[in-house]
């Protein structure tokens, strides 16, 4: 006979689950269900089990062996890392940038004004071209005098002589001066004679910032100092500093010299800067 009752009655009939010994039939343990508490029980153990496994997911270690499932930690280190490379990048194109400067300087490269790099573009300040482009009257009018009277304007090329408290310069090399300073014929150092295995010592202690070569004046060292100082080695042989070292003063930072032009008497080539400005080291350093 077909029962024709609601499904929700027929859930909740009863039934007994009872546990009987299979030699004397004797009852062990009995339990009375329903339809419905069983779907109940496995609904609630179903849940229990899925927030179980969700939990170990979450709040353990086991999430960073799931393929694709990155840790949000992992994620702001490589963000972070990533920033300080771009910064290092930056600082590394501003930093060669302002050594082929200096090296275009040492190798008289100074006609033409080179393209702006635009990794650097963020490195130097922005101005308004239309105000640049725009010049003052008065300006103008000592810019025409100039032209009319043919003067020449040279700038850094000074032969004041400065007074630096407190300072000692060394002598680069015990030799013989075989050229003088002169700013009017553009000769800006002194030559020195010295023998080839001398060494070459630094007047002051500080950073090369220049170290390099070329066929014109061998190997050349250039040294920030203090006080705006700055001094050029030039025509050696061998040398013994790179980019970025800290030198004391006396320190050796080269070997030697080579034969200057005109001469064949071994020399080195000494110059010495104050803010962009030429110095007669006879001045400062008994050579």
């Amino acid at each position: 006979m077909e029962d024709k009752r609601p499904l929700l009655q027929k859930l909740r009939d009863k039934y007994r689950l009872v546990i009987l010994n299979d030699k004397t039939f004797e009852e062990k343990a009995s339990v009375r269900l329903s339809q419905l508490n069983v779907f109940i029980l496995l609904s609630v153990a179903i849940v229990l089990f899925t927030l179980f496994i969700g939990s170990l997911i979450v709040f353990t270690p086991l999430r960073e062996y799931i393929p694709g499932y990155a840790d949000v930690g992992m994620r702001r280190d490589l963000v972070r890392l990533y920033q300080t490379v771009d910064s290092l990048e930056r600082a590394m194109n501003g930093r060669d940038l302002l050594l082929k400067n200096i090296r275009d300087v040492v190798e008289g490269k100074t006609d033409s004004i080179p393209e702006r790099d635009s990794s650097t573009t963020g490195l130097a300040q922005r101005y308004d071209t239309n105000i640049l482009d725009v010049a003052a009257p008065f300006d103008s009018l000592l810019r025409l005098q100039m032209q009319q009277e043919m003067v020449e304007v040279r700038i850094g090329t000074g032969t004041t002589t400065r007074t630096f408290q407190g300072v000692t310069f060394f002598s680069p090399v015990n030799g013989q001066v075989t050229q003088r300073f002169s700013a009017e014929e553009r000769q800006f150092g002194v030559g020195l004679r010295l023998g080839r295995e001398e060494g070459v010592k630094a007047v002051l202690e500080g950073s090369v910032v220049f170290s390099g070569y070329t066929l014109a004046e061998q190997y050349i060292i250039g040294i920030q100092h203090a006080n705006n100082l700055f001094s050029w080695y030039k025509g050696m042989n061998q040398s013994l500093r790179k980019v970025g070292d800290q030198v004391r003063a006396g320190e050796v930072i080269g070997i030697g010299g080579g034969e200057g032009a005109g001469t064949r008497k071994v020399h080195v080539e000494f110059q010495l800067w104050y803010n962009g400005i030429p110095l007669d080291p006879a001045t400062y350093i008994n050579f």
